[in-house]
């Protein structure tokens, strides 16, 4: 952890009274709003979206790298679209030991797996202090969820950051630490990216979009390209560059590294190994029946896990969201590419299914 952030400055929510939201993700308190995150797309639109219903927010946002202007940035269009000062405080902890680290980590972390953990966790604290309750991390439908899209990606190699039964596990854990009662949402668990993205043009705000970051890769992937902060081959960026295209958006958003639709023969393999096991899984999605979705993925199951929601079926909600994904996917591949990414047969024989 930084030298800055040491008890007193690293958690300046300590130092008001004025309750409020938090930054990843998404934090709220009874009728007032907290989002946690880096400053992607989703959790830009959770931002409008809380502000929109009226709610008090405190921002919180780990940085690394030019993160940390981007989010200012990000906060200051949010300022002057809803035309009022917004709580921020910006954080980072990182595994590396720099010469001015005062609190360093006895083991290093490596990978990114609890990163989620410590957004939500700083969320936590966050509410615990100013008396709030709900805590909101904003995360689409699709990539919340994360159905593997091949049976290569099963288990621990898909994230499950903002999945329900963790964000219900989470919101169990910190029930039993704090001896009081939490609610953690996902308010965009239905919701696709390009929903986002529209909602961001109707608060006025889409201009913003080429100012967050998706990629995966940031910034290792992108530090050589002064004019992209997107790999464009990393799952995350291709999810962001359909579902800005289908929302009519594309002219606002940052360019790509790499363009997945139009590579080169003798490209290498990562650059086309997750647009084609995409395009592969969208066509699943969009021939199977609901039943045989489930058959074949499983993890559809999972979508029913989370607080209670009446009588809604959650997992035809979550297979509705993919179907609406999978459409707009291999509508960009079909009109954006130059060579063609996939057979017009459906690749059902290869896994062993036909439809009805």
């Amino acid at each position: 952890m930084e030298e800055s952030c040491r008890p007193g400055s690293c958690f300046p929510w300590q130092r008001s009274t004025i309750p409020s939201l938090f930054k990843i993700v998404v934090v709220l308190g009874v009728g007032h709003a907290n989002p946690t995150d880096e400053g992607g797309l989703d959790s830009f639109a959770g931002a409008a979206y809380l502000l929109k219903q009226g709610r008090n927010p405190l921002f919180a946002s780990h940085y690394v790298s030019s993160l940390k202007s981007l989010q200012a940035n990000l906060i200051r269009g949010i300022e002057t679209e809803f035309h009022r000062e917004v709580e921020h405080f910006q954080y980072r902890v990182t595994s590396r030991t720099t010469k001015n680290t005062k609190y360093r980590f006895e083991n290093k972390e490596s990978s990114h797996r609890a990163r989620s953990f410590m957004f939500l966790s700083y969320a936590a604290v966050a509410a615990a202090t100013r008396g709030m309750s709900d805590i909101f991390i904003c995360e689409n439908g699709v990539l919340s969820l994360n159905i593997p899209i091949s049976d290569a990606r099963k288990g621990t190699r898909s994230t499950r950051h903002a999945h329900p039964l963790f964000l219900q596990y989470f919101n169990q854990f910190i029930n039993a630490l704090y001896g009081r009662a939490f609610s953690v949402h996902n308010p965009f668990q239905f919701w696709t990216k390009a929903q986002e993205a529209k909602f961001l043009e109707k608060s006025n705000l889409h201009s913003l979009i080429k100012d967050t970051v998706t990629c995966w890769g940031y910034p290792n992937q992108t530090l050589k390209y002064p004019n992209s902060n997107h790999c464009g081959y990393c799952i995350p960026c291709i999810v962001r560059r359909v579902s800005v295209k289908a929302a009519g958006l594309a002219a606002y958003d940052d360019q790509y590294v790499i363009d997945v639709f139009n590579l080169k023969p003798n490209a290498p393999e990562k650059y086309s190994r997750n647009i084609e096991d995409l395009i592969y899984f969208c066509q699943s999605i969009e021939t199977f029946s609901n039943t045989e979705l489930i058959y074949r993925y499983p993890e559809f199951v999972m979508a029913d896990f989370g607080p209670p929601n009446g009588t809604q079926d959650r997992i035809s909600k979550a297979i509705s969201v993919y179907r609406k994904f999978a459409k707009e996917l291999l509508s960009v591949a079909d009109k954006d590419s130059t060579r063609p990414l996939y057979s017009a047969s459906s690749p059902l024989s290869a896994i062993g299914l036909v439809p009805s």
